[in-house]
């Protein structure tokens, strides 16, 4: 297994529920491709450099994982998913 960081984003409009649901949907496709949450981060709001649909900022949670190859796809996957 092979160290990674992944940082994803949650629109900044969502409450605080909505993120700790798309952190808990992340860790569980990490755990069932038999990878490894070494540190979660929750990074907090800011401004986005540009304007992803109507969203001006967004709430950004970083990872640090312990995963397989073939993990890293799934993971990928997940996140255009949601």
């Amino acid at each position: 297994m092979r160290l990674y960081e992944s940082t994803f984003i949650v629109d900044g409009k969502a409450p605080e529920t909505e993120i700790d649901k798309c952190i808990e949907k992340f860790s569980q496709v990490i755990k069932e491709t038999g990878g490894e949450i070494l540190k979660t981060d929750k990074l907090g709001k800011r401004e986005l450099s540009y304007k992803i649909g109507s969203s001006k900022d967004g709430f950004y949670v970083y990872f640090e994982l312990k995963l397989n190859e073939g993990a890293v796809a799934e993971l990928e996957r997940n996140y255009r998913i949601v």
